[in-house]
C-alpha cells in the first residue's frame, strides 16, 4: 500500500524504515520491522478545497501538482477517479495550469447545488498521480468522507452611489448570517495601495423574507469608489454563507462595476437632445449603437436615440444624447 502525505511532501518525496531501526516492531512477536528493498513513493492525503466556480463547473484544490497517466481522460475515465454526489453527471475533467487543480464540469443537465453537491476520490483509483510525470504515486486522499463543494463566485458587484456597492451573490444567504464586522468578511480593494474602510453592510433579499442575496456595501466617511476597485470575499471569513447547507463561501473576488447616475445628471440641451453626467471619465466604441447604450422613455415606450457622443470637454464625462424621432417632455 501507499504511504499518505499528512503533513508536507511534494512530488518524487519517498518513504523507506531505516536498516537497524528497533523502535518500531512487529506486534505479538516484538520483532523490529526490516527495511523494503525499495523505497515506497508518498502520495498526497488531503484535499485543500472544492470550490464552485459556476453553477456547472467546480475546482477541485489539490494540495500538489498532479498529472493523468495518459494525455487526456474522458467523462466516463473521470468517474473512475472520484465520485460527485448529488445530482450532477460528470461532462469533462481537465486539470488547470499549472496542475494544482482539477476543474470538472457538468453535463449540460447538471448544476451545482450547495448543501448537497460533494466530491470524494476513490480508493483504488489510478489515473490521477502525484507529479507531473505521470508516474507518480496514485493521488489517495485520506479521509474517507466526501468533501463539500463551496460556492466560490459573486454575481455582480454594482455600484449605486460614490460609496456604495450592491453585490448580488448565487446563492441565498440566510438571515441569521451576521456579517459584522464587515471588514472580517468583506472587502473593497483599490487598484493599487491599501483597502477602502467600509462603514456598515445590509443584507437584504430579492427573493423572500427570510433569504437574502443582496449585501450591500457602504464605505466609512468621506471615502469614495473609483474605477478599478474590486469587491472582495476574504479567505477563511465566516459571515457569508449559504441558508442551505451552511456553507462559507470561498474567497473570491469581482471587479466593482459603475450603476449609478447623481441626481440631475441628465440635462435637456435641446427639444431632441440631452447631456448625461457620468461618475467616471468614460470612453465610447467607434462603432456603438446609441440605442443599444442608453435608452430614452417616455413612461411607457423608448424613444429611439439616433447618436451618443462624448462632448463638452476633455473630463469624457459627458455624454450627448439625440434623439432621431420625436422630441423630449417632462418626466422623461
Amino acid at each position: 500500500m501507499f504511504t499518505l502525505c499528512t503533513l508536507l511532501c511534494f512530488a518524487g518525496d519517498t518513504i523507506r524504515l531505516k536498516a537497524g531501526q528497533t523502535q518500531l516492531r512487529v506486534s505479538g512477536s516484538n520483532e523490529p520491522h526490516t527495511p523494503a528493498a525499495t523505497a515506497t513513493p508518498v502520495t498526497a492525503g488531503w484535499l485543500v478545497s472544492a470550490v464552485a466556480l459556476n453553477s456547472t463547473q467546480i475546482s477541485i484544490n489539490l494540495p500538489v501538482n498532479c498529472s493523468f497517466t495518459k494525455t487526456s481522460i474522458t467523462f466516463t475515465e473521470c468517474g473512475t477517479i472520484l465520485t460527485i454526489g448529488g445530482s450532477p453527471t460528470i461532462g469533462s475533467c481537465v486539470l488547470s495550469n499549472p496542475p494544482s487543480s482539477l476543474i470538472v464540469t457538468f453535463s449540460s443537465t447538471s448544476t451545482y447545488t450547495p448543501g448537497t453537491t460533494t466530491v470524494q476520490f476513490k480508493s483504488d483509483q489510478k489515473l490521477l498521480v502525484v507529479g507531473t510525470s505521470g508516474t507518480g504515486a496514485p493521488f489517495a486522499p485520506l479521509s474517507p468522507s466526501a468533501a463539500s463543494v463551496v460556492p466560490g463566485y459573486i454575481t455582480s458587484a454594482i455600484s449605486n452611489a460614490d460609496n456604495s456597492v450592491k453585490v448580488t451573490v448565487p446563492y441565498l444567504i440566510s438571515n441569521d448570517a451576521a456579517i459584522s464586522p464587515c471588514s472580517d468578511a468583506l472587502e473593497v480593494k483599490p487598484a493599487s495601495g491599501a483597502a477602502r474602510t467600509i462603514s456598515t453592510c445590509a443584507i437584504s433579499s430579492s427573493a423572500s423574507n427570510t433569504d437574502y442575496d443582496t449585501v450591500t456595501v457602504v464605505l466609512n466617511g468621506n471615502e469614495k469608489l473609483a474605477p478599478g476597485d474590486t469587491l472582495v470575499i476574504k479567505a477563511s471569513q465566516g459571515g457569508v454563507k449559504t441558508s442551505t447547507g451552511s456553507l462559507n463561501y470561498a474567497a473570491t473576488s469581482m471587479a466593482i462595476l459603475p450603476g449609478w447616475l447623481s441626481t440631475g445628471a441628465a440635462t435637456a440641451i435641446a427639444n431632441n437632445a440631452l447631456m448625461v453626467t457620468l461618475p467616471y471619465p468614460s470612453t465610447l466604441s467607434a462603432s456603438a449603437v446609441c440605442k443599444e447604450v442608453v435608452s430614452v422613455k417616455n413612461g411607457v415606450n423608448d424613444k429611439t436615440s439616433g447618436g451618443c457622443t462624448l462632448a463638452l470637454d476633455d473630463t469624457k464625462t459627458f455624454l450627448s444624447i439625440t434623439l432621431t424621432t420625436g422630441t423630449l417632455a417632462s418626466g422623461e
